[in-house]
């Protein structure tokens, strides 16, 4: 008898159940659940309770889908009824037919081998997924294990070297206490300093003169700061007493809680304080505003002290050796010079030639005569958090440890343990992010490189910069992706830009050679009455050799207009138009200090033109003015 004959007129599922019931991989494959169930089948087949129980057994230990048990079931029930009408019993037809468990085994692997390819693809794509989860996990196992059984060995106590030579001056020569005294004397600014003008003739000219009159004692106190030897601030992770008084005052900020860290004797170089250089700013712009007053009332003894101070400043600043502090030197250098253009061309008889003598060697000797920064203090805190944060497998290599992610929360200011990935979780994690991480040494490869790069760059004249292949260019490429910036972390979130802190260097020292060329030609000009034709003749007597122009190379550019001196660098458009100033008239005519925009413009660096591509942006046209003062 045929199976066809022996198909039942079981209940019928509707079309939703049999989609709900349906295997996803069915699914996939194009198929659905058949309408009744391969047990209903054999029910209501009426065989024997022995072959019943027999075939449905069998049938469940498949573990096919239904529709495969529906086609197991119809063959199952041909053969035993075949079998029951050739005359055989139903014990015989079970005996003969061997161990239901091996026959549902051979039926399921039978059936799947008849399955579409496409389930087959599913299925291995399956079994890859688990083998690379257990791979993972076993991975995830042995650094979990490699990081949290392995520490760190501070080798070095970065701030114990960073504060032995402010530590050894003596505390009656330390400026930085004189110095926090005139800050906290000085009153509020009656000025935002942001939009502060420290010029004669401005509309808060009378405010600027009124509030230094009020603060002489301020004045008095920052030039007598200037005036010791060494300003021997001291690093520490917690502001002192008195110090703790200039939060309130703007000058600094309240310290941020300090991370999670192995325990060693002295906290992460990233948690020191920095020196609260505004002070030196604010202390700055009052002496600046004292010149003035002392110029316009004929006190050239007072406006001597005032520029010598600030010059003193610069060197307080430097003597940080954090980058910071070299980039405020060359801020109050390039003040000072400003100071100093002014005066010269608006009081050319102020000074006596031996106080412009004296003003020169104090300028050319500011950061004993360079005004390049320095990436000191950069170095030794990367250097600090590998020592602290890594482990040290004593061959100079090792793996990061969790409480990197308390130094970034310091760095950006974020608090990872109110993030979803915060706290805890963030530490389970970690082990399977370190995976990607580089290592100890490939990481401090990779630091060393960059900041060598940027260090190389910034000592390099405007004339020489490369246009591209910069540290700069390294960060931005590490942070090109999300797997190259977590790779090289926290190389990619500590380490700032430097292409601009080399430039700003480079300005200061264009600004001082011009202004010393300036004190120069006024000395040339007292002397005889004129000014010379060429620079040349200012040397040696005057000036040791003709400064160079730091877009060119070559001597900084002379010309005499209506028989006064004119001196300007070519500018970032590397071509000399005679002194001209840039074409500044898409500004408008209302715009506020157009001329020195239009002088800032020809200023600000700019790769050179390169023929075989168009330029990001036009370069301006015209040259950048040194002196005298552009108003």
């Amino acid at each position: 008898m045929s199976a066809a004959a022996l198909q039942p007129e079981p209940h019928r599922s509707s079309l939703a159940a049999r989609v709900l019931h349906t295997p996803l991989t069915e699914l996939l494959c194009g198929h659905v659940a058949p309408a009744f169930d391969a047990l209903q089948m054999v029910a209501a087949a009426g065989l024997p309770p022995t072959l019943t129980e027999l075939t449905c057994g069998v049938i469940r230990r498949t573990r096919l889908w239904r529709r495969e048990k529906l086609e197991v079931a119809r063959e199952l029930l041909a053969h035993f009824q075949d079998g029951l009408a050739a005359g055989a019993t139903a014990d015989d037809l079970a005996a003969s037919f061997g161990d239901p468990a091996q026959a549902a085994k051979l039926i399921r692997r039978a059936k799947r081998r008849n399955r579409p390819v496409l389930w087959k693809a599913l299925r291995l794509t399956r079994r890859t997924i688990g083998a690379l989860v257990l791979f993972m996990l076993i991975v995830y196992a042995v650094q979990a294990i490699r990081i949290f059984t392995q520490r760190p060995n501070i080798a070095r106590n970065f701030a114990a070297e960073w504060n032995a030579a402010p530590l050894a001056v003596p505390e009656s020569q330390r400026a930085w206490p004189v110095y926090r005294e005139a800050a906290l004397a000085l009153g509020k600014w009656p000025v935002s300093r942001a939009n502060m003008t420290l010029r004669p003739g401005g509309a808060d000219w009378p405010a600027l003169v009124k509030f230094v009159d009020e603060n002489a004692r301020s004045v008095e106190l920052f030039r007598q700061a200037a005036a010791m030897p060494k300003l021997a601030w001291v690093l520490n992770t917690q502001l002192q007493d008195e110090d703790a008084r200039l939060i309130n005052r703007g000058y600094t900020s309240p310290p941020a809680s300090a991370p999670a860290q192995p325990a060693v004797q002295v906290p992460a170089f990233v948690m020191f304080l920095m020196p609260p250089l505004p002070v030196l700013r604010d202390g700055t712009r009052l002496l600046t505003i004292d010149a003035y007053r002392a110029a316009e009332t004929n006190d050239p003894g007072r406006a001597d002290a005032d520029i010598l101070a600030i010059l003193q400043m610069a060197d307080h600043a430097r003597e940080t050796r954090v980058l910071i502090g070299d980039l405020v030197a060359a801020a109050l250098s390039s003040r000072t010079c400003d100071l100093l253009g002014t005066l010269l061309h608006d009081h050319p008889q102020l000074f006596s030639p031996e106080q412009l003598v004296a003003i020169a060697h104090r300028l050319a000797a500011v950061g004993n005569g360079s005004l390049r920064v320095r990436f000191d203090s950069e170095r030794a805190m990367f250097e600090d958090i590998l020592q602290r944060f890594y482990t040290d497998d004593g061959h100079g290599d090792g793996l990061p440890r969790p409480e990197l992610l308390c130094i970034a929360s310091v760095v950006d200011g974020q608090s990872r343990d109110n993030s979803p990935f915060g706290g805890a979780f963030a530490k389970l994690l970690f082990p399977a992010a370190s995976t990607v991480m580089a290592g100890r040494r490939d990481l401090y490869a990779a630091f060393r490189d960059c900041i060598d790069r940027s260090e190389a760059v910034a000592d390099l004249p405007l004339w020489e910069c490369p246009p591209q292949d910069t540290g700069d260019e390294t960060v931005i490429a590490m942070r090109a992706s999300p797997l190259t910036r977590l790779h090289y972390w926290p190389l990619s979130i500590l380490m700032p830009a430097f292409g601009n802190a080399g430039r700003i260097a480079e300005y200061a020292t264009q600004t001082r050679d011009a202004t010393l060329t300036a004190l120069a030609l006024e000395l040339y000009h007292r002397q005889h009455g004129d000014y010379p034709s060429s620079l040349d003749a200012l040397t040696p007597q005057w000036l040791p050799k003709v400064p160079p122009d730091r877009y060119d190379g070559r001597p900084i550019k002379y010309r005499l207009v209506d028989g006064q001196p004119l001196l300007y660098s070519v500018g970032v458009d590397r071509k000399d138009d005679g002194g001209r100033l840039p074409d500044v008239s898409s500004l408008g005519p209302d715009a506020p200090n157009r001329a020195a925009q239009a002088n800032r413009l020809a200023r600000d660096w700019q790769p050179p033109p390169d023929p075989s591509r168009p330029p990001a942006k036009p370069l301006p046209d015209g040259d950048w003015i040194l002196w005298p003062p552009v108003e």
